[in-house]
């Protein structure tokens, strides 16, 4: 659950990042985007493949769960920007 809620923290704040970039900084919207894509699929792919099967989720509080519907939620978000930013040569994979 470690791993979970690092890749947690650091899709939250690269999404303030992501935010800025777009406001102010477009140099670094390439940056933030990798990072919250990555940081997003890692938490997806921790639900799904190590808390889900292993049962634990049942017991699991409520945060968990809004943490990994946010997770996913920025998946489909950051997929909507790379539409948007005609981004298409990159490979965006949602779990």
């Amino acid at each position: 659950i470690a791993n979970f809620y690092f890749h947690y923290a650091m899709l939250t704040i690269n999404a303030f990042g992501l935010q800025n970039a777009l406001e102010r900084s477009a140099v670094d919207i390439g940056h933030f985007f990798a990072r919250c894509h990555s940081s997003a699929v890692s938490c997806a792919s921790i639900v799904t493949d190590e808390l889900g099967p292993s049962g634990w989720l049942k017991y699991a509080p409520d945060s968990h769960f809004v943490m990994g519907s946010y997770a996913v939620l920025s998946l489909l978000k950051v997929r909507f920007l790379a539409n948007s930013l005609n981004l298409c040569h990159l490979t965006i994979s949602i779990v």
